[in-house]
């Protein structure tokens, strides 16, 4: 298995059953990708980004990054697409890249972080955990903290559509 296979399979084993796991149209990743360049914490990792539309004749996960650019297919894809795809724009920024490391190390770092900023904690650990059981290690010089607060809070928005409420 290569690098993105393996970084691939560890997306699906750490986000299956939770928000990030679940499909989405073009319609709405784009607008939860917009949501997340706009939010001061993101923009600090990834600069101004330009979200758009791709053609169909996009391969693997639909969706790809070039430079400060984001396109999607029009295809349902899970969740965790767009903070991927966004995580290759903080990775290329911050970092040069290297030839066959768009999912090294160095990305799984800045994965991490991302994962963070834009969704919490609690995506971190699941990804952290699932990295660790598919033995590929994020690259631990490159530490990346992560706001206490997240740009999207999945977990209120799940409970506030399932009528639940804190006292």
């Amino acid at each position: 298995m290569s690098a993105d296979d393996i970084t691939y399979a560890a997306e699906d084993l750490a986000f299956e059953g939770t928000p990030l796991g679940d499909r989405l149209d073009r319609t709405a990743l784009i607008a939860e990708t917009l949501e997340l360049t706009a939010n001061p914490n993101v923009y600090a990792r990834t600069g101004a980004v330009h979200v758009a539309e791709a053609s169909t004749r996009l391969v693997r996960s639909s969706a790809y990054a070039r430079g400060q650019e984001v396109r999607f297919a029009p295809t349902r894809m899970l969740r965790l697409v767009a903070v991927h795809e966004l995580s290759h724009v903080a990775h290329r920024r911050w970092r040069p890249r290297q030839p066959d490391a768009s999912h090294g190390p160095e990305y799984r770092a800045v994965y991490l972080a991302m994962v963070g900023t834009c969704y919490g904690g609690r995506y971190v650990r699941l990804l952290r955990e699932a990295f660790h059981e598919m033995r590929i290690p994020p690259d631990p010089s490159l530490i990346m903290l992560y706001p206490d607060r997240p740009a999207i809070d999945l977990d209120v928005q799940e409970d506030v559509s399932r009528g639940v409420r804190w006292l």
